[in-house]
């Protein structure tokens, strides 16, 4: 009877072919993976995954990153496990999501403020659209915790339930934001800078780190509340808030410098510009995300 495979040549040959040799040159690769199958356990009643069944996914997991022990390691193993057994539609996968998660949707549901009368249907939803046939779960990437991921899917639905039925609650920081001045597009309709300025802000936009271009759709485009936004990102509301302050300095400095440069304007001109753009940059940041992508 041949010997089993190792670890690692599981974890390869899951990999693309391009990769395979880089991944394989880590050291003590088998250990390595040995101890993230180990950490791969499930709630009762579902069972721990196949050495096969979970390496192979882990490989989908990091193909696309650079090959390091840590790469593996940070990965929740046991978050993987139960996702991937319930994307599979395997019953006591299910069982056990439901009987430790349920949880985490309700109290998503109640972050985003969903009426009493709404939270069966989104609880509802939600399941669906993560256990099959939906099978949201397989998209699950590990590399935060399953239970974070969990809440911000569960907030993003419920988002999207409110807007369809029309009923969403309202929240007092979006109207304090939309209050602190007049209609920027307005404001610069009329003048010579608009689409001056609307270029320097969609390439500062651009160039801001993949992660807070996220965190600026969820606020903007999706209208998520500071609350929201600190459930989608597992922080404290007031770390969620000073992260949308640096990325609201971070824009202004970027169109400080594209719009002097474009347009060559004054400082006396320009400061007056500004004053406008700290005061509405949310309506203009929510107008250009909903635009759609340029071409390259």
């Amino acid at each position: 009877m041949p010997d089993a495979p190792r670890p690692a040549e599981v974890f390869c040959a899951a990999l693309p072919e391009p990769v395979r040799a880089a991944w394989a040159a880590i050291d003590q690769l088998d250990a390595i993976l040995e101890r993230a199958h180990a950490g791969a356990q499930m709630p009762t009643p579902a069972a721990a995954p196949s050495l096969l069944r979970h390496l192979s996914s882990v490989a989908t997991r990091v193909a696309e990153v650079l090959p390091s022990a840590a790469a593996i390691e940070r990965l929740d193993h046991a978050g993987i496990a139960l996702a991937d057994a319930c994307a599979d539609g395997e019953p006591r996968a299910v069982a056990a999501f439901t009987r430790v998660h349920l949880a985490d949707i309700d109290h998503a549901i109640g972050r985003a403020r969903a009426p009493a009368h709404l939270v069966d249907d989104i609880r509802q939803i939600v399941l669906a659209k993560l256990l099959p046939p939906g099978r949201k779960l397989a998209r699950y990437g590990g590399t935060g915790a399953l239970q974070n991921w969990i809440r911000a899917v569960t907030v993003r639905e419920s988002i999207s339930v409110l807007r369809s039925a029309e009923a969403p609650a309202l929240d007092e920081d979006a109207v304090a934001e939309v209050a602190a001045g007049g209609d920027l597009e307005l404001s610069f309709v009329k003048g010579t800078y608009r689409e001056q300025f609307r270029e320097a802000l969609r390439v500062t936009f651009e160039a801001l780190d993949p992660e807070d271009r996220a965190v600026l759709r969820y606020r903007f485009l999706d209208g998520l509340t500071l609350d929201q936004l600190a459930v989608v990102l597992g922080v404290h509301r007031a770390t969620g808030a000073r992260w949308l302050a640096r990325l609201r300095d971070e824009l202004v400095r970027g169109v400080r410098t594209r719009l002097c440069d474009a347009i060559g304007v004054d400082r006396g001109e320009f400061e007056g510009m500004l004053a406008l753009v700290r005061s509405n940059l949310e309506i203009t940041i929510g107008g250009l995300l909903r635009e759609p992508p340029r071409g390259p």
